[in-house]
């Protein structure tokens, strides 16, 4: 029986980027975050990257930026992104003012 194995492909599109991209992305999901899911619940950033995620098409570079910053709002969703360096200074911040 041939062995099976999950493949997170929101982890796999995060770590393809640099680590400033990275950084950017998740600061921005960050930022998104704050201004439309102040409490953080994990239902709203999760419907802000549903939307994200089934888009309108657009521009290619716009889609894949898209993608990207549906992949950061999960992470965050799921409490996975706080080793990212951008998300934990912005998490710091807000939680000092």
């Amino acid at each position: 029986m041939a062995s099976r194995k999950v493949i997170d492909l929101d982890a796999g599109l995060l770590a393809a980027c640099s680590g400033p991209e990275r950084d950017e992305v998740f600061g921005e999901a960050l930022m998104l975050a704050d201004a439309f899911a102040p409490d953080g619940g994990a239902a709203a950033l999760l419907a802000m990257a549903q939307t994200l995620a089934v888009g309108d098409g657009g521009e290619r570079a716009e889609r894949r930026h898209a993608r990207r910053l549906a992949a950061a709002l999960r992470a965050l969703a799921a409490g996975d992104a706080v080793e990212n360096s951008a998300a934990q200074a912005l998490k710091e911040k807000k939680n000092k003012g």
